[in-house]
């Protein structure tokens, strides 16, 4: 089992009952972050960070306080159609989806990289 996959098992288990929306949630983020075609990690916060996102971003990175974003600047983000996916993937709305990410995309990025960095190989599984 590499390195990414143990963090993220440890992520997605901070988020309580795995029968939850949170925890479902962040299993298929974890998940999208380990995939060619979820674009890895760094793929996905390059690209938050090319769409304005860049603070955010690097606060999740970064080891002091994590920056809010909104569901909306989320989606601009990522694009409806990501969004779209990843709600039918968790089988919740669009709307509901993008409330819960704004709140736990911060934290997932967060523990994703507790030294302050990205992973070396984030797409390692």
């Amino acid at each position: 089992m590499g390195l990414f996959t143990t963090l993220a098992e440890m992520v997605v288990t901070g988020f309580g009952n795995p029968d939850s929306t949170q925890a479902k949630l962040a299993n298929a983020v974890v998940k999208k972050f380990q995939t060619n075609d979820g674009g890895g990690l760094t793929a996905i916060l390059q690209q938050l960070e090319s769409k304005g996102l860049g603070q955010a971003v690097q606060s999740w990175i970064g080891t002091g306080a994590n920056q809010a974003v909104s569901p909306e600047q989320l989606e601009k983000a990522l694009g409806s159609e990501q969004i779209q996916q990843l709600a039918a993937h968790v089988g919740i709305s669009p709307e509901v989806l993008r409330s819960h990410l704004a709140e736990i995309l911060p934290k997932i990025v967060d523990r994703l990289t507790p030294d302050g960095k990205l992973p070396a190989t984030a797409n390692e599984t």
